[in-house]
């Protein structure tokens, strides 16, 4: 009879309080997809650059040249990329937040004069919003972990990228300097 008054808890609880941070936990999940998808993108384009180094030489020799796009439109994909992933761990931070705040609402709710049943049935509710929290919290901060060194990959690549096609389009234009 107990585990029936469990589940009534927790399906109430999603229903309320515990149902924003289910909706939260899916714009989570929908930023975290955003955020592969342009990185990707950006990867994809400089895993294209496959360079060769002649031995005894630091110039690197490339053997394939990556599609022609602009560094207005690599700046883009760039942006939205750190834009997505800047949006996504700022989220994942407020998951144990949500929880603390739907359990601080559940206790301010509880009804000190009723029954000692009542009030441990209210009191496991209210904590139902913390559990939850956490349990996102920790879900989006491991799918960060793999995430973040995706995203310091491919800024590294744009770095290296943007440095390398200025260079190439000075040496085309025949503006390199000899030293």
């Amino acid at each position: 009879m107990e585990n029936v008054s469990v589940l009534n808890t927790i399906a109430k609880n999603i229903i309320g309080y515990d149902g924003i941070i289910f909706i939260f936990a899916v714009i989570t999940f929908w930023v975290y997809i955003k955020t592969e998808i342009e990185n990707k993108k950006l990867l994809s384009y400089f895993d294209e650059l496959t360079v060769k180094r002649k031995e005894n030489d630091r110039k690197p020799e490339t053997l394939k040249k990556p599609e022609k796009i602009s560094e207005a439109e690599l700046m883009e994909i760039h942006f939205k990329q750190d834009k997505f992933y800047g949006f996504f761990v700022n989220i994942v931070s407020i998951f144990p937040l949500l929880g603390m705040i739907g359990t601080v609402l559940a206790l301010l709710s509880l009804d000190l004069s009723a029954d000692n049943g009542s009030i441990t049935n209210n009191f496991f509710g209210a904590l139902t919003s913390t559990f939850w929290g956490a349990v996102f919290g920790v879900v989006f901060k491991l799918a960060d972990s793999s995430v973040s060194t995706k995203i310091e990959m491919a800024n590294e690549k744009y770095n290296i990228g943007i440095q390398r096609k200025n260079l190439d389009e000075t040496e085309e234009n025949g503006e390199c300097d000899e030293a």
